[in-house]
């Protein structure tokens, strides 16, 4: 299992609202400014990982049994799951040299306009 945090988050006065793709941020954006308010007057806080989240974020985001959204991951094939072990190793682990190496030959199988920087 794995927490899936939020993508956005808007304060609003006291309430917190979360959204987990960028449909769902439009969605609650369209409902928060049914009354009259602009748009461009919400504060959307984009979150690329766990790690951009404050203390008391992530306890609500991903600890809080109470609220946090768990996925369960499965792979059914050991072939599959193996690789899929390695290619994390080989981006998350520390052989910089590695990593680098992965990325340069196969950075011309991504779609830039996939990528969020």
């Amino acid at each position: 299992y794995v927490a899936q945090p939020p993508l956005y988050s808007c304060r609003l006065g006291d309430t917190v609202h979360r959204a987990f793709s960028d449909e769902e941020r439009d969605e609650i954006t369209a409902e928060l400014t049914k009354g009259g308010r602009k748009a461009e007057n919400l504060r959307w806080n984009r979150f690329k990982g766990l790690g951009e989240m404050n203390v008391e974020e992530l306890a609500v985001c991903a600890l809080d049994p109470e609220t946090r959204i768990l996925r369960r991951l499965t792979m059914e094939d050991g072939a599959t799951a193996s690789h899929a072990a390695e290619l994390f190793e080989t981006l998350m682990g520390s052989d910089v040299a590695r990593r680098r190496e992965y990325l340069i030959a196969n950075s011309a199988l991504l779609d830039p306009a996939a990528l969020d920087v």
